[in-house]
């Protein structure tokens, strides 16, 4: 026990004194924040534009009917982080080639052209900017009112702008999560599901990352005969163990401090210092505590039974390019419920979200979607856990033996026979 903390030590310190750990661990949640919320904060912090466009009324009835005087504003528009606002004037000057000029030279931001019976057709929009989604669903939305208006006038049917308005709005689905208590509380769809994606990715990383790092210290050790030190004063048992243990750490480590950076985050969020979307509070605020420690489980579960595999294959090559063939199926058993994220998340009860949920390779990430986003019976929580307890210990105990002959071989991979001989042994 006491060599394989030595070993654990080593391990451990080695790489969370790197300068690159902690760069990568801080980089790593950094960028997801920035590419989350960046989009809603340029739109919060930008000045707020004023869009002018010149409108081209070839039909005549947006002429009577458009209010030039109102301007619209951007803020308004759904799933769009822009500000500005826009007003609408009637052209007095039909030519195409003098409204293209003014667009050049920025006295109008675009103009609009309307042609006859345009309720049935398409009106066109031209600007030197025609990526600006904001501002063409705005245009496309208002046009959309005045086409409807026109097609209910040719049935007879009188309406004002006002009413038209209250008869084409929308009605927000507001979603509330029932707890197995039949407690209630609001939840957020896409805020959550990024949550949850952010925690699968962050997961998949680990796992793949510190598996591949196991290994290929593992053959660099062999390669660079540091293996044959080391041998000789720990056994392969103590070796791999504190390998295990001391690159474990090393990811709880990163885990940990992304949870920290989460917490500080929750904390600021919550305290509605982010007010341009203030409903990311009320998903902190109803965070459940008990899915960080699942978490936690989940990792330590999925770490020690891949990394242990990883680091079976890396005692079995004296290069890495005999070990990417080898490792390819292990590989794939991490893929698989990584890009079945989406799936997985939308359908957490599903008999497939279930089954895979409970077969201890896919556990890990797809057990945890199930608890964070669903209430899956808590027997099948345990069976899972329990399940992928078991198949790691045996897991390790299969790659420990591989490990302990595998490091004193050079040259040729032995044959799957082989292997099956050491593990008999």
């Amino acid at each position: 026990m006491k060599k394989i903390r030595e070993v654990f030590r080593r391990e451990y310190l080695e790489r969370v004194k790197k300068k690159s750990f902690w760069i990568t661990t801080f980089v790593v949640p950094f960028l997801i924040l920035l590419f989350t919320f960046l989009p809603f904060l340029l739109g919060v912090v930008s000045k707020g534009k004023n869009y002018k466009i010149a409108v081209v009324d070839r039909d005549g009835y947006v002429k009577k009917n458009l209010d030039v005087e109102k301007s619209i504003d951007m803020k308004a528009q759904k799933g769009i982080p822009q500000s500005g606002k826009i007003s609408f004037f009637i052209s007095k000057n039909d030519s195409i080639e003098k409204l293209k000029k003014d667009v050049i030279s920025k006295k109008i931001a675009g103009f609009i052209v309307v042609p006859k019976n345009f309720e049935s057709k398409n009106i066109s929009f031209y600007t030197l900017n025609t990526n600006n989604i904001g501002l063409i669903l705005k245009i496309s939305s208002k046009f959309k009112e005045l086409a409807i208006s026109k097609r209910l006038e040719r049935l007879n049917i009188k309406i004002s702008q006002k009413e038209l308005k209250k008869i084409m709005s929308g009605i927000k689905v507001e979603t509330f999560k029932i707890s197995k208590k039949g407690k209630t509380k609001k939840s957020y769809f896409q805020i959550s599901f990024w949550v949850v994606f952010s925690f699968i990715f962050i997961l998949y990383m680990i796992l793949l990352m510190y598996g591949s790092i196991s290994m290929r210290g593992v053959i660099e050790e062999k390669s660079s005969k540091v293996m044959e030190v080391l041998l000789s004063i720990y056994s392969p048992f103590e070796l791999m163990m504190g390998k295990l243990l001391g690159i474990g750490f090393v990811g709880l480590t990163q885990i940990l401090v992304y949870m920290a950076f989460a917490g500080i985050i929750g904390v600021f969020v919550t305290l509605e210092a982010v007010m341009f979307l203030p409903q990311v509070a009320d998903v902190f605020k109803n965070l459940n505590f008990a899915i960080f420690i699942y978490y936690i489980v989940f990792f330590l579960l999925g770490y020690f039974m891949y990394t242990s595999m990883f680091l079976g294959i890396g005692s079995l090559c004296s290069s890495e390019e005999d070990a990417q063939n080898i490792q390819t199926p292990v590989v794939f058993l991490i893929i698989i419920p990584f890009v079945s994220t989406i799936y997985l998340i939308q359908n957490p009860e599903s008999t497939i979200s279930v089954i895979l949920s409970l077969i201890p390779f896919f556990t890990p990430m797809v057990m945890f979607m199930r608890v964070a986003t669903s209430n899956p019976p808590f027997w099948q929580v345990l069976l899972s856990i329990v399940l992928t307890f078991i198949s790691t210990i045996f897991i390790v105990r299969f790659s420990a033996r591989i490990f302990r002959t595998g490091v004193l071989m050079y040259g040729k991979r032995p044959s799957f026979k082989e292997i099956v001989r050491w593990v008999r042994e």
